[in-house]
């Protein structure tokens, strides 16, 4: 099973994000936009994961949630990684970082805890927008097109999720969701 844990975005944030994607689609000469229901935030990727490590991902998962209490956060502006055929466009967070992160450290020292290797890469906090993204004019005055505010995102959980394609589509599917401040 291909694992990541996220923190699944509320409906009316994936809206707003997907109005601001289609900005981006609208200028682009190629690429592939994440589709809306698989907007997220990942917390860590985990890769191709046996069914046997399942319940220490899990036992992770609320150790995490329980020692950490719901907060808030808001988008912020957006960004781009480099990447082989294009960019990858995402969007960043803004207030509300440092419980985010706080939480990305508790829950990597929790998954070292049940036996998994700690993330090498820094935590950069994002949403994926779109892989591969070649835009037809400058990327900088197409993001301002399409500029963001800044929403707030609540977070009360956090979600282990499963990334697989289904009749040739990628989808992510939550697996099991620790609900952040409540004791086991």
């Amino acid at each position: 099973m291909r694992l990541f844990i996220a923190i699944e975005l509320e409906d009316g944030i994936i809206e707003y994000i997907h109005q601001k994607q289609r900005i981006l689609q609208s200028c682009r000469i190629r690429g592939n936009f994440t589709r809306k229901e698989n907007l997220h935030l990942t917390l860590r990727f985990l890769g191709e994961i046996g069914l046997n490590q399942i319940m220490q991902i899990k036992k992770a998962l609320e150790a995490t949630a329980a020692a950490a209490a719901p907060f808030s956060m808001e988008l912020g502006e957006w960004g781009q990684f480099p990447s082989r055929r294009g960019k990858i466009l995402w969007i960043g967070i803004g207030k509300g970082i440092e419980p985010l992160k706080a939480l990305a450290s508790d829950l990597e020292s929790n998954l070292e805890k049940q036996g998994f290797e700690r993330e090498k890469k820094a935590f950069r906090p994002h949403i994926t927008i779109g892989r591969e993204v070649q835009l037809e004019d400058d990327p900088e005055r197409i993001t301002k097109k399409a500029k963001i505010e800044p929403r707030e995102i609540h977070v009360c959980r956090i979600s282990l999720m499963e990334s697989k394609r289904i009749n040739g589509i990628l989808t992510y599917i939550p697996i099991y969701r620790a609900a952040l401040g409540k004791k086991g």
